[in-house]
């Protein structure tokens, strides 16, 4: 990688946590509750990803995102790094999946949102990992 990308990243997460991040989390998990608790509905059969399926299941997609989305919302209040990284590393593994779901089957608009949902939690991994996601340095 070049040195510009690599200043240009670095620079980037080395920001203090927004209100944001925890809608964007809030978000995942209401989305997976939906997939886990309420599969049956008319409002979840409609979703693309419910009609495109997933190749771990539509449950178990919708667990990984309800418990990894609590995990990381658990971990941001406690400033926990650990949970941080589980709880972002699970919803980014999910999101994935999404991701590749939609792709297979020529849904570009659907994978362009799974794909930047993915990319919130990478984001919540790489800043935490390095120590970066609770600086609140001037």
């Amino acid at each position: 990688m070049s040195a510009k990308l690599l200043a240009l990243i670095d620079k980037s997460l080395n920001t203090r946590i927004t209100p944001l991040a925890y809608l964007v989390a809030l978000h995942s998990l209401v989305f997976g509750a939906a997939f886990v608790f309420l599969s049956w509905t008319d409002t979840v059969q409609a979703t693309t990803l419910y009609q495109s399926g997933i190749f771990i299941g539509l449950p178990l997609w919708g667990l990984l995102v309800m418990l990894g989305a609590a995990t990381l919302i658990f971990g941001m209040l406690r400033k926990t790094t650990s949970l941080v990284n589980t709880g972002a590393l699970v919803v980014f593994m999910a999101w994935v999946f999404a991701t590749i779901t939609y792709a297979q089957n020529h849904l570009w608009l659907q994978m362009a949102l799974a794909l930047i949902t993915m990319l919130y939690f990478g984001y919540h991994f790489l800043a935490s990992s390095l120590g970066r996601l609770w600086d609140y340095s001037p």
